[in-house]
C-alpha cells in the first residue's frame, strides 16, 4: 500500500481476500478513489481463485491424480494438501493437476499459493481420504459353524464401508481387524490383528484360522490339576478334550 494514491512513482499493491461459504456468481469491481467510475492510473490485476477438486475422494494410499479448477494459476503456483507440499503434474491458468500424497482417513484442505503476488487460496475440507466422518461400516456376513481346532472358517467375515447414504461404496478406507482366543486371520497373514484397505466396492473380508497353541496351554493346565485331583481330574481332562474339538472366534472391524 502507498501513503497516497496520487502522484507517486512508487508501485503499490492492494490485496483483497474474500471468503465464499456458498455457491454462486461473484463479481470483483475496481474503481477510483474519487468515485467517478474509472481508475485514476494504469494497474495490473491478478485474481487467484480455487473452485473445486476432482475426484473429491481418494484412497489413503495416495498417488491419485487430483484436478483443481480455478482462475489465475501461474508457473510458480504451489499446492499443499493438508500439510504436505505436492508436485504439479500439469498446469494451465484455470487447471492444476497434482498427485495426492498418502494420508489418514478423513478430510483434508488444499492450499494454493502464488509466491510472486503473495496471494493464496484455501479450499476447506474439499478432499476426503478413505472414510470420512459421516461414513459408516457394517457387517454383511458373519455366519460360521463351530470351527475345529487347526481348521479354517467355512465362510469369510465380510464388512462394507459406505458413505452417509448407505449405498455408495467407499474404496481405499482403513479397516482394522482383530481377534482373540489364540485364533488368527487370513487377511492378517497369520496374525491376530492388522489394518487393511477396502477395495473399490468398499468391501474387505477375512477368514478365521483356529490354531491349537492357546488350547494346548489350557489342556496342560488341566493335566497339572490331574496330578492333584486323581479321578476327578481325569474326568476334567476328558471334558476338556471334547471342548477342544470346537473353538468359537469373534472378530471386530472398525473404520479408522
Amino acid at each position: 500500500m502507498t501513503s497516497s494514491p496520487f502522484n507517486l512513482i512508487t508501485f503499490g499493491v492492494t490485496q483483497l481476500n474474500a471468503l465464499f461459504s456458498s455457491s454462486g456468481q461473484f463479481r470483483i469491481g475496481i474503481a477510483d478513489l474519487r468515485g467517478d467510475g474509472r481508475p485514476d492510473y494504469s494497474y495490473r490485476a491478478h485474481v487467484l481463485y480455487g473452485d473445486l477438486a476432482e475426484p473429491s475422494r481418494v484412497s489413503v494410499r495416495g498417488s491419485v491424480p487430483v484436478e483443481i479448477d480455478g482462475i489465475g494459476f501461474q508457473a510458480r503456483t504451489t499446492v499443499t494438501i493438508g500439510s504436505a507440499p505436492v508436485s504439479l503434474l500439469s498446469l494451465s491458468s484455470t487447471d492444476l493437476l497434482v498427485s495426492a500424497p498418502p494420508a489418514a482417513d478423513g478430510t483434508q484442505s488444499i492450499s494454493i499459493s502464488d509466491p510472486t503476488s503473495g496471494a493464496s487460496v484455501i479450499l476447506q475440507d474439499v478432499l476426503t481420504y478413505g472414510a470420512g466422518p459421516t461414513d459408516s461400516i457394517r457387517l454383511t456376513q458373519n455366519g460360521n459353524s463351530p470351527i475345529s481346532v487347526g481348521g479354517e472358517g467355512a465362510y469369510p467375515i465380510r464388512v462394507v464401508v459406505t458413505s452417509a447414504d448407505g449405498t455408495t461404496a467407499v474404496g481405499g478406507a482403513t479397516v482394522q481387524w482383530g481377534i482373540n482366543n489364540g485364533a488368527t486371520l487370513t487377511a492378517c497373514n497369520g496374525a491376530s490383528t492388522c489394518t487393511v484397505l477396502t477395495d473399490d466396492s468398499g468391501k474387505v473380508e477375512t477368514r478365521v484360522d483356529v490354531g491349537a497353541s492357546a488350547l494346548s496351554a489350557t489342556a496342560d493346565a488341566f493335566a497339572g490339576r490331574g496330578s492333584k485331583h486323581g479321578k476327578g481330574a481325569r474326568a476334567d481332562q476328558r471334558q476338556q478334550e471334547r471342548r477342544r474339538q470346537t473353538h468359537y472366534a469373534k472378530t471386530r472391524a472398525a473404520a479408522a
